[in-house]
């Protein structure tokens, strides 16, 4: 045992492998022990030949070079009292033929008698070629061993004991793409006793940078843990609060936010973490409030984001906006810069894209998209998606068994598809709910959540629900709801509310409907308490009907609001209200805008002021014609003038394509006080003949006697 401050950094050398042209994510805290405290990356110093962007708050740095060589790295790294230099080696080779098989690595993972793991496949097999690998199978599991193997989001794979492994380890087979070429790999499973009783929780204390007056999220799990593997909840409510006007810090799901003061300072207040035995911990953040200096902000250091597809399917591809600016600004998504290759892509709320793959594509694709500081900082980063080849017949999804408990006359509603998936991503709706036994249970669904009205009678209560996903495969699994008058109140789950400029455009003020992103399952959300909170009502009201109503002002604001339980005011959840301001609003996409549709090889005019706005209902122009790029289009020019666009598809093709471009709302294309935005447009190409229809097939599974309805239209 060594006294604070005297326990050795140890910074061990690694090798990574990367390839000319790509990006790297590199992890060095992975090799690193000792310290007093949490470790943390402090710098990474540039490299000739490289391009090396650290982002310290994650850990993390990212490498890439054109050049053919080896690189000798370092890296800095403190605990707050020491500092020490790493270093690591990056052999940068030259890129591979895309057809070259995937590299597989056996894996080992240890499981509790009855319980689950999760083994994230992808992150430790190798693809020479660079691309992204996607989970497409699970083989070698028999009947009657006792094992379930569940592919995950295309990456992972849950691996679930529902029986005792007497004969020992088990090994199964699994399957990886790059959507061009596949590889075998395999996963050994060792079953481990259970605990006879759980260790405490090891709470770790954590320091963050923002900047005042903005809003960030502080992930406080990623550095605690539970010694035994089991999952950790963050308590809902703080230990220890912040003091006088030290900003707004409050808990939602798995991390803090803050809303910073407009003062700087350094501030402190601590938190609790549970295990699932109702052990806890509690730990310290450590806020430093910074002040604006424009001469020496940095701009944000957007993450490169993996997202997994089915060709001709869809997925929602989020992006990581806190925890990316080393000055501690609030970051928003711009939007799309460039455009895919292999599909499309359209904005799926304030922070993600929903990317859709073409129906013949395969392999890996990829955009970019930029971010911005509240100080004006840009930024631009990456996703890579890869996409398989269509299986041959759809997969079932996994349904996993939900819990609940409420208090005796009352209904409850559930969200039983947040813990469920699908192993090809696609979306899944209930279908049905019904009471195991007892039929005095009423149970309705929407297709999204379940609503169940027990008997009043104290006790335990079982349904049974099923899931489809989109071509047809399905589950089932249990619902326990638990009757008790000792039951928890519901806390409402609330989510931000984010105005676009659509929203606010040629009006003085908004009501905003902050209800339609509350969740809240002991009955309606409209039963909820709405309020401002005290300090944070300036030109904001709560109106009669629950909506918030804002006055536009210059600037942006960020506005917290509260939800309460009607039962008990004290239980009450918090989110924020975003609101774009006049001076700082950049032009963006028309929301109301009508779906660009245009026949293959037929011509699609774009007047750009119909599909994009600016504030003021000032014109938008193209502030350069050669930003402007179009996919699958034939070649042909794509400007008409600037103020129009112009796009033809390749011959014979039909689905998804887009166009992209920037856009100043300046008098001229050259207007210093204009204000330049990169947009992209989705384009639906349809084919010019009738197309024959396309059968995928799917696997349904029955029991004896069992009836179900097939939709072939699916």
């Amino acid at each position: 045992v060594s006294a604070p401050g005297k326990v050795p950094i140890i910074a061990e050398p690694f090798v990574v492998l990367a390839y000319a042209g790509q990006n790297v994510t590199v992890h060095p805290l992975a090799h690193v022990k000792g310290g007093t405290g949490t470790v943390r990356l402090s710098s990474v110093p540039s490299r000739t030949g490289a391009v090396i962007t650290a982002s310290p708050e994650s850990g993390t740095f990212q490498f890439s070079s054109t050049q053919v060589r080896t690189f000798n790295v370092e890296y800095v790294v403190t605990d707050g009292d020491q500092t020490t230099t790493g270093t690591l080696r990056i052999d940068v080779s030259a890129p591979p033929d895309v057809n070259t098989k995937p590299i597989t690595v056996p894996k080992t993972i240890f499981v509790k008698s009855l319980s689950s793991e999760t083994v994230d496949i992808a992150s430790s097999d190798i693809d020479p070629a660079g691309g992204v690998l996607l989970v497409t199978a699970v083989t070698g599991i028999s009947a009657g061993e006792g094992i379930q193997a569940d592919i995950l989001e295309q990456r992972s794979i849950r691996v679930t004991l529902t029986a005792p492994q007497e004969k020992g380890p088990v090994t199964f087979g699994y399957r990886v793409t790059n959507g061009l070429a596949t590889a075998d790999g395999s996963v050994t499973v060792v079953e481990i006793p259970r605990p006879v009783k759980l260790q405490p929780p090891i709470a770790t204390d954590d320091s963050i940078t923002v900047r005042v007056g903005a809003a960030i999220d502080i992930p406080v799990l990623n550095n605690d843990i539970q010694p035994d593997g089991e999952a950790l909840t963050l308590d809902p409510q703080l230990t220890t609060t912040l003091r006088g006007d030290s900003g707004l810090l409050f808990a939602s799901g798995n991390v803090l936010r803050y809303l910073a003061p407009d003062k700087p300072g350094n501030f402190t207040a601590s938190y609790s973490v549970s295990g699932p035995d109702g052990q806890t911990a509690q730990a310290e953040v450590h806020i430093a409030v910074r002040e604006i200096v424009l001469a020496t902000n940095n701009a944000p250091e957007p993450l490169t984001v993996v997202a997994r597809v089915l060709a001709g399917e869809r997925v929602s591809i989020q992006i990581p906006l806190g925890g990316i600016d080393p000055d501690g600004d609030s970051v928003q998504l711009l939007g799309q810069e460039t455009n895919p290759e292999k599909g499309s892509v359209t904005p799926n709320g304030s922070d993600a894209f929903t990317y859709e793959a073409g129906e013949y594509s395969a392999g890996t694709d990829s955009f970019t998209y930029t971010v911005i500081d509240a100080l004006g900082a840009r930024a631009t980063g990456t996703v890579r998606i890869g996409i398989s080849p269509r299986v041959g017949g759809a997969r079932n999804p996994v349904a996993i068994a939900d819990e609940v408990a409420i208090r005796p006359g009352g209904s409850v509603t559930i969200q039983v598809l947040a813990n469920d998936s699908d192993p090809d991503g696609s979306p899944l709706t209930v279908t049905d709910i019904h009471p195991v036994s007892d039929q005095s249970i009423i149970a309705t669904t929407d297709g999204t959540v379940v609503t169940v009205t027990p008997p009043s009678e104290p006790g335990q209560y079982g349904l049974i629900y099923t899931i489809q996903n989109a071509l047809g495969g399905t589950s089932q699994n249990f619902v326990t709801v638990t009757v008790s008058p000792d039951a928890p109140r519901a806390l409402p789950i609330a989510r931000d509310t984010v105005l676009t400029l659509t929203d606010i455009v040629g009006r003085d003020s908004v009501d905003v409907n902050v209800l339609a992103n509350v969740f809240f399952a002991d009955g309606s959300v409209s039963k909820l308490g709405v309020a401002l909170l005290p300090g944070y009502d300036r030109n904001v009201s709560v109106t009669s009907d629950k909506r918030i109503r804002v006055t536009v002002g210059q600037k942006r604001q960020i506005i917290p609001f509260s939800v309460s339980n009607p039962e008990d005011p004290s239980i009450a959840a918090y989110a924020f209200v975003w609101v774009p301001g006049y001076d700082d609003a950049l032009p963006q996409v028309n929301r109301k805008a009508r779906p660009l549709t245009v026949a293959s090889e037929s011509t699609l005019t774009i007047p750009l002021n119909d599909y994009v706005i600016a504030i003021g209902g000032k014109q938008v122009r193209l502030s350069d014609t050669t930003t402007v790029r179009a996919t699958h289009a034939d070649g042909s020019s794509l400007v008409k003038d600037d103020q129009t666009l112009v796009f033809r598809s390749a011959e014979k093709y039909f689905g998804p394509a887009s166009i992209s471009f920037e856009v100043t709302d300046g008098t001229s294309a050259n207007d210093p006080n204009g204000r330049t935005a990169t947009l992209v447009l989705p384009i639906t190409v349809t084919p010019r003949e009738n197309q024959p229809p396309v059968f995928n097939g799917a696997v349904i599974d029955f029991e004896p006697g069992q009836e179900k309805t097939i939709d072939l239209l699916k």
